[in-house]
């Protein structure tokens, strides 16, 4: 959803490009995209993490200096993801993030399914393509030659990790609660190693299904 209509009281029209800002509500506004870099907050849950960049910077600066020091400028693909990067941003001050008009799509190339325009917005007024978001979380688009702070998002790669456990038991392991227990441990033993965000699944080989439901020995 769209804040209310906003006008920006710069000119520029040698920019083709329009980009948005982030608002600390989580609203969208386009705004105008110049240079000091400064502190970072930062905001981290599962795959992404979320930094706020002080220095005020053009959008075309900005997703360089994202690219260079993390990933790429921000994505929000959904509300979770907006509220967690309208977390890291100053009260009353619009950001730049990574959505811009070509239609809109994300600095990354990937297309835009997830909006929360500020009502009036986007109004393409005065060739605004880049987006912009303030605390409210609404959005907003701008002009891209505007100086901003901003928001860069560093991406996580997760990693599978595949092992063999060999138990010197009778318990029959294709049991629920008997898999539950072991997950359980293994879990403990990776938090010992102060490991976090992980999660562990309990698969059972076809094979060895296979025979714990079809051995039935008889004594003769």
């Amino acid at each position: 959803m769209w804040k209310s209509c906003r006008r920006n009281s710069q000119q520029v029209t040698a920019f083709k490009l329009s980009t948005a800002a982030l608002s600390e509500g989580g609203v969208f506004i386009s705004r105008l995209s110049s240079s000091s870099v400064a502190s970072t907050t930062r905001y981290s849950k599962g795959s992404k993490q979320y930094n706020h960049i002080s220095t005020m910077m053009t959008w075309d600066e900005a997703q360089s200096y994202c690219r260079q020091h993390h990933t790429d400028l921000a994505t929000i693909e959904d509300q979770t993801e907006n509220s967690a990067a309208a977390s890291v941003l100053v009260a009353n001050q619009a950001t730049w993030f990574g959505l811009y008009r070509k239609p809109w799509r994300w600095s990354d190339g990937s297309d835009s399914r997830f909006t929360n325009w500020i009502s009036g917005q986007p109004n393409n007024n005065n060739e605004q393509h880049c987006v912009s978001e303030l605390d409210t979380r609404e959005w907003g688009d701008g002009t891209c030659s505007v100086t901003l702070p901003f928001v860069c998002a560093k991406a996580f790669k997760t990693r599978t990790n595949t092992f063999m456990l060999k138990l010197q038991s009778d318990v029959d392991l294709s049991i629920p609660s008997t898999s539950m227990q072991i997950i359980e441990k293994v879990s403990l033993k990776l938090q010992d190693k102060r490991l976090t965000d992980f999660n562990v699944k309990w698969k059972v080989p076809p094979e060895k299904l296979r025979t714990s439901q079809t051995f039935n020995p008889s004594c003769n």
